[in-house]
């Protein structure tokens, strides 16, 4: 059977459909902090994705936001992610499977490089907010 390139399957676009969150595009988002989140599923918090025209797709993010006192689901990273927090401050866990838990701040105005620093491949990684306002995280895939 022969494929024609409007057969073309992108899972990625399909996925991101699946979460039911908005997806901002554009060659820019003016003020992170102002994106409209909704409810997600997949991550426990309020979300939207954001996916910048010109990058092919390697520099899609997105922003999740937690509210007070509340934490992340526990999540399995197959991939290096960074995260830069817009507001607010809290405390990221990150683990390998059967390995003990390493947990620090994140505070506004600060890159955490939770995934790619001590977990890579396979591990597993928690963000709680625990004080203060709400917090909002930018999460950007390393392309």
């Amino acid at each position: 059977m022969r494929y024609s390139h409007d057969d073309k399957i992108d899972t990625y676009t399909t996925w991101q459909q699946a979460q039911k969150i908005p997806i901002n595009r554009g060659f820019f988002i003016e003020d992170l902090k102002k994106v409209e989140v909704a409810p997600w599923e997949h991550k426990g918090g309020l979300g939207a994705f954001v996916n910048l025209d010109g990058t092919g797709g390697t520099n899609d993010g997105y922003v999740c936001e937690i509210p007070p006192g509340k934490q992340l689901k526990e999540q399995k990273h197959l991939y290096e992610e960074m995260v830069y927090v817009l507001d607010g401050h809290g405390a990221t866990s990150i683990w390998q499977k059967d390995g003990k838990k390493h947990t620090f701040a994140c505070n506004d105005g600060k890159w955490t490089e939770t995934v790619s620093l001590t977990t890579g491949a396979a591990g597993w990684r928690n963000v709680a907010i625990v004080g203060g306002a709400g917090g909002t995280l930018q999460a950007v895939r390393l392309g």
